[in-house]
């Protein structure tokens, strides 16, 4: 069985304006996410999931896949992850 790891990195935040992107210790939330994913032995395929491009080249730097760019009506406070 294969395993998909997903980060869900949407441009808009309700406290912190693109905190995806923003860096503790020097490494951006994104990459914190990507790291951990990768040291599991469960993670087959790291895709990010976002409506940001600057979000899908910091996931593409630590390692994800970026197939596609989220729709805007998908990336809401309110959206879902499903």
């Amino acid at each position: 069985m294969r395993t998909l790891f997903l980060i869900i990195a949407r441009q808009g935040s309700k406290n912190i304006v693109r905190k995806n992107l923003a860096s503790i210790a020097g490494l951006s939330l994104i990459a914190y996410k990507a790291i951990s994913a990768r040291k599991s032995r469960h993670c087959d395929r790291l895709i990010i999931s976002s409506d940001d491009e600057a979000m899908q080249k910091e996931g593409i730097r630590w390692g994800a896949e970026a197939p596609f760019l989220r729709p805007k009506h998908l990336a809401t406070y309110e959206s879902s992850s499903d």
